[in-house]
C-alpha cells in the first residue's frame, strides 16, 4: 500500500514538472555567472594578449635601439683607432728621421767650424778700442767651451737612444706592422660590432629570471652596412665595412676617386703630419739650445738635417706605410647638395640592425590569433660622426699659490706634460680673496676639439637616426644568418613590402 502511494505521488511529480518550469527561477544566478565568467575569462585573454604584444613591441624596438647603438659604437671606435694609429704612423716617420740623424751626426762635423768662427771672432773683439766691445770679446770666448760641451752631451745622448731604438722603429717600416694592425682592425671589425649588437639584443629578450625564454630562443640581431650585404657573415659581401679606403692595395672596391688620387692625397696627409710631429721633438729636445745655446746654430743644423732625413725616409717609403683615409676623402662629396650628401652619409657611414624573435603562443590560441605574420622582428638605424663643438660654461681667471695644479706624467727627456686637475674649477666662494687672487668669472665657450672629417680625427661618435636607409626594404626582406653565417635563422616570417619605395617605407614605417 505505502509503495504504491510513494510511486503514485512522483508520478504526479513527474507529470506536473513541465507546467511549473517555466515560472521556476531557482539555479539562474549559477547559469547566468557560467556566461559571465567565460566572457570575463575572454576579455581577459584579449587583454592579455594585448598587453603582451604591446610589451613584446617595445622590447623588441628597445632591443633594436640598442643593438645599432652598440654596432655602431663599436665601429666609431674603431674608425677612432685607425685615427690614432694613422698619427702613430706619421710619428714613426718623425722619431726614425730623428734618430737616423742621431745615428749619422751630420752636424757633428759643422758645430767644431762655427764656434771656432765665435772664438776668433771674440779674440778680435776683446781687442777693439770701445770698453763694449772689448768686455764682449772675452765674454763669446767663455761661451764657446759651453756650448761645445752642450753639443757634445746632446749628441751622446741622442746616440744612445739611437742604438736601443732606431732598430725597432726601422723594423717597424720594413715589416710595415702599423699597416697589419689597421689591416687587422678593419678585419675584425664587423665580427665585433655583430657581436656587440647581438648580446645587446639578446639582453633586451631575457625573462624576468635572466634566462632565455625555452619557448621563443633568444632575441638575435643582424647587422647590415654598405655594399646592401649583412655587416658580418655574409658571403656576398665586398670590400671593407667601415668607410676607409686603403690607398696602397685598394683598386676601386670602397672609393669613388682614382686609386693614384688616394695616394697622393695619403701621402700629403703622412708628409704634413709628419714634419709637424717632427718639429714637435725638435722643439722639445733642442729647447736648451733655442733658449741659450744659440750661437753653435746647432738647432737649425739638427733640424735642418732630420727634415732632410725625413724626406729620405717618405721617399723610401713612397708606396708603403700610407696612412687609411676615409670613403671619397677630398672628392665630390664636399661639392654635392644636402639630399645627395645625406644619401652619401646614409650608404656608407650608417648601419642599420634588424632584431628577429619568434612569436610567443598567444593565450587562449583557438580564440586569439595574431593576424601580422611578419610582426617577428624590429629595425633602428645608427650612423658615425663627427660632432660639433658645443658650447660649454668655464671658469676663466683662476691663478695664484691657491690654483689647482697639474700631474706630471713625463714627455720628451727634459720636459714634462701636465695634465689638468680632475673636475670642474669651481668659482671662489665669498669674493676675490685678499691679494686679489683665484678671481675669474664664469664664461660660455665653445670646446676646441677637431671637427674635421677624416681619418685623423679621434672624435668619432655614433647615435641613432630615422631609419631611412635607401636599402632598408632590401634588409627587411632578407633571411638573415648568424655566428659568420654558421647559425641559419630561427623560424620567423620575414614581411612582404613588394615594391615600397624608400620613400613609401618613410611614410609607413613606425620609426
Amino acid at each position: 500500500m505505502g509503495s504504491a502511494a510513494t510511486s503514485s505521488r512522483v508520478l504526479a511529480a513527474l507529470v506536473r514538472f513541465p507546467y511549473r518550469l517555466h515560472a521556476d527561477q531557482r539555479g539562474t544566478i549559477s547559469i547566468i555567472s557560467v556566461f559571465a565568467i567565460l566572457m570575463l575569462t575572454m576579455l581577459l585573454g584579449m587583454v592579455m594578449n594585448v598587453g603582451r604584444q604591446a610589451d613584446n613591441k617595445v622590447r623588441m624596438q628597445d632591443a633594436a635601439d640598442a643593438a645599432a647603438v652598440s654596432g655602431a659604437v663599436v665601429m666609431s671606435r674603431e674608425m677612432n683607432t685607425l685615427a690614432f694609429t694613422n698619427h702613430l704612423l706619421c710619428d714613426v716617420f718623425a722619431l726614425t728621421a730623428f734618430l737616423r740623424e742621431a745615428r749619422d751626426r751630420h752636424s757633428e762635423a759643422i758645430v767644431p767650424d762655427i764656434l771656432a768662427a765665435w772664438n776668433d771672432a771674440g779674440e778680435s773683439l776683446s781687442k777693439a778700442k770701445f770698453e763694449k766691445f772689448a768686455k764682449l770679446g772675452p765674454a763669446i770666448q767663455q761661451k764657446v767651451p759651453g756650448e761645445q760641451e752642450m753639443v757634445r752631451s746632446y749628441l751622446a745622448w741622442a746616440t744612445a737612444t739611437s742604438e736601443a731604438v732606431l732598430p725597432l722603429l726601422e723594423d717597424i717600416l720594413n715589416q710595415q706592422l702599423i699597416h697589419q694592425y689597421q689591416a687587422a682592425v678593419v678585419s675584425a671589425t664587423p665580427e665585433l660590432a655583430q657581436r656587440a649588437a647581438n648580446e645587446a639584443a639578446q639582453r633586451h629578450g631575457l625573462l624576468p629570471s635572466g634566462i632565455i625564454s625555452p619557448e621563443r630562443g633568444p632575441l638575435q640581431a643582424r647587422l647590415w652596412g654598405r655594399n646592401m650585404t649583412g655587416l658580418y657573415g655574409d658571403t656576398a659581401a665586398s670590400g671593407p665595412q667601415l668607410p676607409v679606403v686603403d690607398p696602397a692595395i685598394d683598386g676601386g672596391t670602397n672609393q669613388v676617386l682614382p686609386v693614384e688620387d688616394y695616394r697622393n692625397l695619403a701621402r700629403a696627409q703622412r708628409r704634413s703630419l709628419a714634419i709637424t710631429y717632427l718639429g714637435q721633438w725638435n722643439a722639445q729636445t733642442l729647447s736648451g739650445f733655442l733658449a741659450v745655446g744659440r750661437m753653435s746654430q746647432f738647432a737649425a743644423l739638427w733640424s735642418g738635417f732630420t727634415c732632410g732625413q725625413l724626406e729620405q725616409l717618405l721617399s723610401e717609403n713612397q708606396d708603403r706605410n700610407l696612412p687609411l683615409l676615409i670613403a671619397q676623402e677630398g672628392g665630390p662629396v664636399a661639392t654635392l647638395d644636402s639630399r645627395d650628401r645625406n644619401a652619401f652619409l646614409e650608404s656608407n657611414y650608417s648601419v642599420v640592425c634588424v632584431v628577429y624573435w619568434p612569436k610567443a603562443t598567444p593565450y587562449m590560441p583557438g580564440v586569439y590569433q595574431s593576424p601580422i605574420d611578419g610582426d617577428n622582428l624590429a629595425y633602428a638605424q645608427a650612423m658615425m660622426f663627427i660632432p660639433r663643438n658645443r658650447l660649454i660654461r668655464v671658469w676663466q681667471g683662476v691663478s695664484g699659490p691657491s690654483a689647482p695644479s697639474g700631474i706630471a706624467i713625463g714627455g720628451v727627456p727634459g720636459e714634462f706634460v701636465e695634465l689638468p686637475p680632475t673636475g670642474t674649477p669651481q668659482a671662489p666662494q665669498g669674493g676675490a680673496p685678499a691679494g686679489g687672487e683665484n678671481t675669474g668669472e664664469w664664461e660660455v665657450v665653445r670646446e676646441n676639439r677637431p671637427t674635421d672629417w677624416n681619418l685623423l680625427n679621434q672624435s668619432w661618435r655614433a647615435q641613432l637616426v630615422p631609419a631611412t636607409h635607401p636599402d632598408l626594404a632590401t634588409f627587411l626582406q632578407t633571411s638573415p644568418s648568424f655566428d659568420g653565417g654558421k647559425q641559419p635563422a630561427q623560424d620567423v616570417t620575414l614581411p612582404n613590402l613588394r615594391n615600397l619605395t624608400p620613400a613609401d617605407l618613410s611614410v609607413l614605417s613606425h620609426h
